[in-house]
């Protein structure tokens, strides 16, 4: 019985404290509700915000717009405003009143003195200087637009100008012809008659100039660059068509590309296929890889020709400075040199010793700078190795005066002889020398001049006299040449 009720006992405990721990369960429960009621209650509040936000910024949304109405309006009409003041004081302007046309006063006939430029200055007409304006279209030529084109022709009581009529647009015979002279004008004589041409409107005798037509203004092929392999690097021509590409646009580059290659570039593109050109006429990089993978270097090719390339003041005809600089940094790059530091340190091993040594290597400096300071310091060091090179041309020349001070004449004129003589005068001069020292000094002396025929007989016991002065086979080398 003890041991049943022992049992009984822990099975009460057990319950109770199973009690607790549902009491506690439930108690977490509720503090779970009561987190998700809050959590709920948030998440509404925040899509509440949420909703105001896109509300708002709907709001701002519309206001932007229409201050941006509002703005595009204003401004189109402070620019109608601008473009009718510029028309009202063209209309209204006076031209000064032009000399008299001489003694012949025949003005702007055959005869006068008067000139077409002085009557079309618009300077001297009294009108507002031209300001062009320019846009761009969908191909990226730039297209000249007339300030007030659009306008309505307002005169009061004028006739409206006649339509522009490009000149070159017309047949060459009907170009050359005279346009019939407008002689409205009440004085006898018109001097601006002349000015009435089909492309000049005229107003009473006046001449009123119109501006020039609207022609689009295409890229060249100069514009952007003359490609020769021969001369000019790929990477250079590459980064000069992405440049123009970025400024003019793509299709205005790829349109004057093929006019761009020249000697062997020109013979590659002619034999490419068909479908070839066809994707290099589409497409800019098809192009710039066609280009890169025909003429560029592999990278030891240009690191090779990099390290032969040397800036000379004696070759500075053949290779200007600018041209080193330019020539030898593509090749670094086409050798895969990209770090600026090794790039400077190339570009200054390559100069002449006196360049170098006034332009001392910066770690912090770029390699634009460094560049600039090369160019800065080249006049310098030219007049520096011009100064050392007269320096040694007059040294050689004292010491050339200094060895030959003290020879006789004879002596310089046999260094004065080229070294390389024939065998036969260099033993018959090698004998000469031998007899001469082997008879006394007064014997030493060059043989007698021949006798001339018809002159007295000799004397067989005099000795033969010394011929001073003889001719030699060349002059004597004048002082300081050598």
């Amino acid at each position: 019985m003890e041991g049943l009720e022992a049992l009984e006992r822990r099975l009460a405990d057990q319950q109770c404290a199973l009690n607790e721990q549902s009491a506690e369960v439930a108690n977490r429960m509720a503090d779970i509700e009561a987190v998700e009621r809050r959590v709920t209650a948030r998440e509404a509040a925040l899509a509440d915000q949420d909703k105001q936000i896109a509300d708002r910024t709907k709001g701002l949304q519309a206001l932007e717009r229409r201050l941006g109405e509002r703005e595009r309006a204003i401004n189109d009409r402070l620019c109608e405003h601008e473009r009718r003041e510029e028309r009202r004081l063209e209309d209204t302007a006076r031209p000064m009143v032009p000399p008299a046309g001489g003694p012949r006063e025949g003005g702007m006939t055959e005869a006068g003195r008067l000139r077409e430029a002085f009557l079309l200055a618009r300077s001297r007409l009294g009108l507002p200087p031209i300001t062009g304006r320019y846009t761009y279209d969908a191909d990226g030529n730039r297209i000249r637009r007339d300030p007030g084109a659009d306008l309505p022709h307002d005169r009061q009581g004028l006739p409206d100008p006649p339509p522009r009529t490009d000149r070159r647009d017309l047949p060459r015979q009907e170009s050359r012809r005279d346009f019939p002279r407008d002689d409205t004008n009440t004085s006898g004589r018109n001097p601006l008659g002349r000015l009435a041409t089909a492309s000049t409107p005229t107003t009473g005798g006046i001449a009123t100039p119109t501006y020039s037509s609207d022609q689009p203004t295409r890229l060249r092929a100069a514009d952007v660059m003359l490609y020769d392999p021969e001369g000019v690097d790929v990477a250079a021509f590459v980064s000069r068509l992405e440049f123009m590409a970025t400024l003019e646009g793509e299709a205005a580059v790829l349109r004057v590309l093929p006019l761009c290659l020249k000697g062997r570039a020109l013979e590659w593109h002619n034999g490419l296929s068909p479908e070839c050109q066809s994707d290099m006429a589409m497409s800019l990089a098809v192009a710039i890889d066609e280009l890169r993978g025909e003429f560029q270097l592999s990278e030891g090719e240009a690191w090779d020709q990099a390290q032969e390339l040397q800036f000379s003041f004696e070759k500075v005809a053949e290779l200007p400075l600018t041209t080193y600089i330019t020539r030898k940094i593509n090749l670094l790059r086409a050798a895969g040199i990209s770090d600026q530091a090794m790039m400077k340190r190339l570009l200054w091993e390559g100069l002449e010793s006196g360049l170098a040594m006034i332009t001392p290597l910066v770690p912090t400096e770029r390699l634009d700078d460094f560049r600039r300071r090369i160019r800065d310091n080249e006049p310098a060091a030219r007049r520096a190795w011009v100064d050392r090179r007269q320096q040694f041309l007059e040294y050689g020349r004292a010491r050339y005066r200094a060895e030959n001070r003290s020879l006789t004449f004879r002596q310089r004129d046999r260094q004065a002889e080229p070294i390389a003589q024939p065998t036969t005068r260099a033993w018959q001069q090698r004998d000469r020398q031998t007899d001469t020292a082997a008879r006394p000094w007064q014997q030493r002396q060059p043989d007698a001049v021949p006798r001339v025929a018809g002159a007295g007989k000799a004397d067989p016991t005099a000795l033969p006299k010394p011929v001073k002065d003889q001719p030699t086979a060349r002059p004597a080398p004048s002082a300081g040449c050598f």
